[in-house]
């Protein structure tokens, strides 16, 4: 769009839908300070990107990636903004404060072409609604909006104020910020059940049971275990049905025979969720079906990874806790990793008193 042409190199480099979002909101902060006013400060984001490198030695190594990884993105976006000459208006604090609402906060939803085949990238533009969104072709989400809800040329051109970040071709993947609605906490359940209302122009967020005066509504994320939750959101909640620990492949420990078969299958990760349930992950933590990997084979790995495995003997290992109650601060920050971490144990113990 016009208004963020100055934006344009900037933008060109940085693709993700949650930087540009994150961007265009400061570059128009004028337009949005009632939303930017109530972002918290930065140094109350806890979140694991903002975590010592000691700090992320006691949670996993997929979480560390992941941490350093958006780290790295976020240190890259912020020097460029100076390097681009866009940092007096685009200031770092303000610019990292905007992202962890987007990455934490925006929903995401597919908006289909209208009926007379005309994109809706050329639709965007004509908002009047006190709604923020990007669109872009890649975005990550709270939680996915029915695609009914973004379907209709008037619903696409009520969200829409980044048009340059979407696709040219097919549907568009939609990231949009909905002031209220995403100051709302996570409860797992349901989806939410939110739609936009084009004869009224809004959206809506329906209640799916009665409240009382004085209640908190709550909506769910979406299907997040723990570690999605703590990367993307700086919480975790307790006995989450999603959740799952994962223990590398115990490749020594196996029969030739059984190991033969699980690298057959590209069995890398071994996955145990609510129950003890097992499942093979491959390369990219892709889950393997039940017909993928010989079930004898998953049986025993799954046996000999939670005898010998040193990922489940720290996990195990309680006086680490008490380690990082003595070594993290704030505290809080401290409790919530003690916390991951006696979920993943809680895991484990589920795990072996189904097949140890």
């Amino acid at each position: 769009p016009e208004a963020l042409a100055p934006l344009s190199r900037w933008w060109d480099k940085h693709s993700r839908s949650t930087l540009r979002l994150a961007a265009m909101l400061v570059w128009e902060k004028e337009r949005y300070s009632a939303y930017l006013d109530m972002l918290p400060a930065l140094e109350d984001i806890d979140v694991p990107w903002r975590w010592s490198e000691a700090e992320l030695s006691f949670v996993s190594e997929d979480i560390r990636a992941k941490a350093l990884a958006k780290r790295k993105t976020l240190d890259e976006a912020c020097a460029d903004l100076e390097r681009f000459g866009l940092a007096d208006k685009i200031t770092p604090d303000l610019f990292l404060r905007a992202q962890h609402a987007v990455a934490s906060r925006a929903f995401s939803g597919t908006a289909a072409q209208n009926g007379s085949g005309a994109g809706a990238g050329t639709m965007l533009g004509g908002a009047a609604l006190s709604i923020l969104a990007a669109v872009a072709a890649a975005g990550t989400g709270v939680a996915s909006l029915p695609d009914a809800a973004l379907g209709g040329a008037a619903a696409v051109a009520a969200c829409g104020v980044a048009g340059a970040a979407m696709s040219s071709n097919g549907d568009k993947a939609m990231l949009a910020v909905l002031p209220m609605i995403d100051q709302m906490n996570h409860a797992s359940g349901m989806p939410p059940d939110l739609n936009f209302e084009p004869t009224a122009g809004r959206w809506e967020l329906r209640a799916d049971r009665d409240y009382s005066a004085g209640d908190e509504v709550v909506i769910s994320y979406g299907a997040k275990d723990n570690n999605d939750l703590l990367v993307q959101h700086g919480f975790i909640e307790a006995k989450n049905r999603e959740d799952a620990v994962f223990l590398p492949a115990p490749w020594e420990a196996l029969p030739a025979e059984v190991s033969r078969q699980l690298s057959d299958s590209g069995v890398e990760e071994l996955r145990f969720s609510r129950g003890g349930v097992v499942a093979g992950v491959a390369a990219g933590r892709r889950l393997l079906s039940e017909g993928e990997v010989p079930e004898s084979a998953l049986r025993e790995a799954a046996k000999v990874a939670l005898r010998t495995s040193a990922v489940a003997d720290g996990f195990a290992d309680e006086s680490t806790d008490e380690r990082i109650r003595a070594e993290v601060r704030p505290l809080a920050r401290a409790e919530l990793i003690v916390h991951w971490r006696r979920e993943q144990r809680g895991l484990l113990q589920e795990a072996k008193k189904l097949w140890t």
